[in-house]
C-alpha cells in the first residue's frame, strides 16, 4: 500500500515536471517567434594624406540613414554594438616617406582608441538629418569607450581585420538603452605618437585605415 502511494506521488511529480518543461519550451518558442534581429554594418573609410599623430578625429552617423533602423525604430527591444573591426590598408612613414613593408618594418602606437559620443538634434524636426551641423553633443550621456588598444603594432593589423571591441556588460546595457532612442552619434578615433617618434607632431603622407561597426537590433513583431 505504501509503495502504491509513493508510486502515485512520484508519477504526479514527474507529470508536473513534464508540464513545466513543456510550458517553458512553449514560452521560449513564442518569445523567439515574437522577435527578430537585424544587423546594421557601418563602414568608416579613413583615407588620409595628412593623418596627424597624435590626433583625434570624428565621424558622424545617424541610424535614420538605414532602413533597418528607420522602419523598426518604434519596436526596438535591444540595440547593441555587436562588433568593431579595425585594420590598416596602407601607410607611408612620416619621416622616411617610404611605404610600410610588413616584412621588414614595424611601427607601434602607444594606443589606438575609439569612443562613441551621442548627439541630439538642434531641432526635433532635424532628427533624421544626415548633416552633423544639425546636431550637438547630448550632455545627458557620457562618452563611452568602445575600443582601446595599447602598444598597437601596425604589422598585427596590416591588411588583417580584427575585432577590437572592448565594452563590458554594464556599459553595453547603457549604450543599448541610449541607442534605441538616440540614433545620432560621433565615433571618435584617437592615435597616440608612435614609439620612436622624434617630433611632437608628425603627418603621415598616406594612411588608409578601415573600421567596421556592426550594430545589432532586436525587434519586436
Amino acid at each position: 500500500m505504501k509503495n502504491n502511494i509513493l508510486l502515485k506521488i512520484s508519477s504526479k511529480v514527474a507529470i508536473l515536471f513534464v508540464l513545466l518543461f513543456i510550458t517553458s519550451c512553449y514560452t521560449d518558442t513564442v518569445d523567439s517567434f515574437s522577435k527578430f534581429t537585424v544587423q546594421i554594418p557601418i563602414y568608416f573609410y579613413d583615407y588620409s594624406n595628412n593623418r596627424k599623430a597624435p590626433s583625434f578625429t570624428k565621424d558622424f552617423t545617424n541610424l535614420y540613414e538605414y532602413a533597418e533602423y528607420k522602419d523598426n525604430k518604434d519596436r526596438i527591444d535591444l540595440a547593441e554594438i555587436y562588433q568593431f573591426t579595425y585594420w590598416i590598408d596602407s601607410l607611408v612613414h612620416p619621416e622616411t616617406k617610404l611605404p610600410f613593408n610588413p616584412a621588414t618594418d614595424e611601427m607601434i602606437f602607444d594606443y589606438v582608441k575609439y569612443t562613441i559620443i551621442f548627439l541630439k538634434p538642434k531641432s526635433p524636426f532635424l532628427i533624421e538629418s544626415q548633416d552633423p551641423n544639425d546636431f550637438e553633443v547630448n550632455p545627458d550621456y557620457p562618452e563611452f569607450v568602445i575600443a582601446d588598444k595599447k602598444n598597437v603594432k601596425v604589422t598585427d593589423y596590416y591588411r588583417t581585420p580584427k575585432n577590437i571591441m572592448l565594452v563590458d556588460e554594464l556599459e553595453a546595457k547603457k549604450i543599448s538603452d541610449i541607442l534605441k532612442s538616440n540614433p545620432a552619434f560621433y565615433i571618435v578615433t584617437g592615435y597616440s605618437k608612435y614609439q620612436g617618434q622624434t617630433q611632437d607632431t608628425v603627418y603621415f603622407p598616406l594612411m588608409n585605415v578601415r573600421s567596421d561597426l556592426v550594430i545589432r537590433l532586436t525587434v519586436k513583431l
